[in-house]
């Protein structure tokens, strides 16, 4: 929670997630293998994990679905899909094939990212019983078949694990997925059934283990160390393994009679424990809906609120439920309910379809008849032109190139000491730069259009690896050579550059560049400026892109859905069209 609340102190907070894996493996398992070598009562276990866990997930997602109707398109899209996954606990799965990621880093955090989690622990329930009721069916049923099996299966996890970070999977692959965090979940499993035999015997449950009271405090350091230092996505597998193996000793010190037991049984922590459940439920959305960039709540009054609506769920919902209040049949139909929720709360999630599916690298054919058209430029230029294609425009034939993520002509920018518009790793921005040259030349556009794009306002970096900052004589040196270098390239007729549109994005650190009204004034100042000097043509369209508000043009905040890209074109068409009668743009 800490962490998610964005103090920056505890930079290795996340590992939070990791102990709670083995902490789950551990009990879970301690629940179902008491009673081997009898068959698991795996119906009534999911039973009881149903009504434990569904009821209270159900009242957090209709609040994060009435907030939706809130929040604009592309966050609408996010929270319509990861909602519907959440319901099914396949969340973790739907965040790493759900599409590109790019335009998520110009809009809000989704308030269900945290269920990822969730949903590696349902799926957890769901199999372990399974492969239980698996060895129990064996004719001869050994208890170190179900040891070795496991320990196995654990092993296994982790040379997976460290197999798929050595052939260059992502960060992301390696945090959520299900079976890289089997190795925790897994090694919790291994002491749980570890601590079942020992009791069995009428031994203490982790009295096989020297100095276990050490062993706990150790573990207890080694997970404190690893929050103050670890580095968020660095050394992923060694992350998981590190991490599973701290808290493996620290729950073996706390199943004894040890100072970590005492430490733990304390009043305050006994009563956070049985809230556990609503704080993490909570605590997210809490920091996304009401978070500094919404209505700078500052940090205590998050976690109060937090607390309060854990206490709240835990008293009206958790507990009725759990005491057998309601029909568990309530709970066969309830994700249905929320599934329709979903939908019928994310009205705008449908304008976000045709930018999931935008085309990269090769341009596409002309659609429309009249003037012909190339519109070159990031991703708000395709949010501008594949509208226009889609409904070509009276007196227009447009086509137009992009690449997700790469930088316009090789810049790079800098906010607050970081670099932005970084393409994501793998991204062949060399080779778009000469897909775009080669498309053009082979269509022969009648105008080639720039569009404007307030990623240009940033500091700039020059080639010196000096940062110019923006609107200095140094960044109109550096803009103004490499739009000579791309304008050199381009096999048009005649040349125009549209005004750069104000942003309605979320405020922080690098959209409040990106919203600075002045900084859009000052950027559209120099291009018209520029394209004057050139022969250029400067189509203003900031009667429509920078009204008082602009937040209905967007999906996002900066890419226009496709409704105003339509009534862009209504004022850009003539524009074009007009600038064609014109005389022939001469380049060097």
């Amino acid at each position: 929670m800490v962490y998610h609340f964005g103090q920056g102190w505890l930079p290795g907070g996340y590992i939070g997630v990791d102990v709670f894996f083995v902490l789950s493996g551990y009990l879970i398992t301690t629940l179902l293998v008491q009673n081997l070598p009898e068959p698991v009562r795996a119906r009534t276990f999911w039973e009881r994990r149903a009504r434990r866990l569904f009821p209270a997930l159900a009242v957090m997602l209709v609040a994060v679905f009435g907030y939706a109707l809130t929040v604009p398109a592309l966050e609408q899209a996010a929270i319509r899909g990861q909602g519907i996954a959440t319901v099914f606990y396949v969340n973790n799965w739907w965040l790493l094939h759900s599409g590109t990621q790019y335009f998520d880093a110009y809009q809000q955090f989704s308030p269900l990212l945290h269920t990822w989690t969730l949903s590696v622990e349902e799926q957890w329930y769901l199999l372990f019983p399974l492969l239980l009721l698996l060895l129990v069916a064996l004719r001869r049923f050994r208890w170190r078949w179900v040891f070795a099996l496991v320990a196995v299966l654990c092993a296994s996890s982790v040379l997976w694990t460290a197999w798929l970070a050595s052939h260059g999977a992502p960060v992301d692959r390696l945090y959520l997925g299900t079976d890289t965090r089997a190795q925790q979940l897994l090694l919790g499993a291994l002491l749980g059934i570890l601590g079942v035999r020992q009791v069995a015997a009428g031994r203490a449950r982790f009295g096989y283990v020297p100095a276990v009271g050490v062993i706990g405090l150790l573990g207890l350091l080694g997970v404190v160390v690893m929050f103050a230092i670890w580095p968020q996505g660095r050394w992923v597998p060694a992350q998981l393994a590190l991490a599973a193996v701290f808290s493996a000793m620290l729950i073996a010190g706390a199943g004894s009679a040890t100072a970590v037991t005492r430490l733990l049984r304390v009043e305050p922590l006994r009563r956070i424990g049985l809230i556990s459940y609503g704080l993490y439920l909570w605590h997210w959305p809490i920091a996304v809906m009401i978070g500094p960039d919404q209505t700078n709540a500052p940090t205590v009054v998050r976690l109060l609120l937090t607390f309060l609506a854990a206490a709240v769920s835990y008293l009206v919902v958790e507990r009725p439920v759990r005491a057998g209040g309601g029909n568990i049949k309530v709970l066969l139909v309830l994700p249905l309910v929320l599934v329709a929720l979903a939908v019928l709360c994310t009205p705008k999630a449908d304008d976000t379809r045709y930018l999931r599916g935008l085309p990269e690298h090769a341009a596409p054919d002309y659609r429309g008849e009249g003037t012909t058209t190339f519109v070159l430029g990031d991703s708000v230029s395709a949010s501008l032109w594949l509208p226009a294609a889609t409904t070509p425009p009276p007196g227009i034939a447009v086509t137009g190139s992009f690449l997700l993520g790469c930088p316009l002509f090789g810049m790079q920018f800098v906010a607050d000491g970081q670099h932005v518009v970084q393409p994501p790793p793998g991204t062949d921005c060399a080779g778009w730069e000469g897909q775009w040259r080669e498309d053009m030349a082979q269509r022969q556009p009648a105008v080639g259009v720039l569009v404007g794009t307030s990623s240009w306002q940033f500091d700039v970096v020059d080639s010196d690896g000096a940062v110019q900052p923006f609107g200095s004589p140094g960044y109109a040196r550096v803009v103004t050579q490499a739009l000579d270098e791309t304008f050199a390239d381009f096999s048009a007729d005649r040349i125009a550059i549209t005004s750069v549109p104000c942003t309605a994005l979320p405020p922080n650190v690098i959209n409040d560049s990106k919203n600075d009204r002045d900084r859009t004034r000052v950027l559209n100042d120099f291009l018209r400026g520029y394209a004057r000097a050139h022969g250029y043509g400067f189509i203003d369209l900031g009667d429509v892109t920078c009204a008082p508000d602009v937040s209905g043009l967007y999906v996002d905040g900066l890419h226009y859905n496709p409704e105003a890209a339509l009534q862009i074109w209504q004022v850009l068409g003539p524009q074009i069209a007009e600038f064609a009668r014109s005389a022939p743009t001469m380049t060097t």
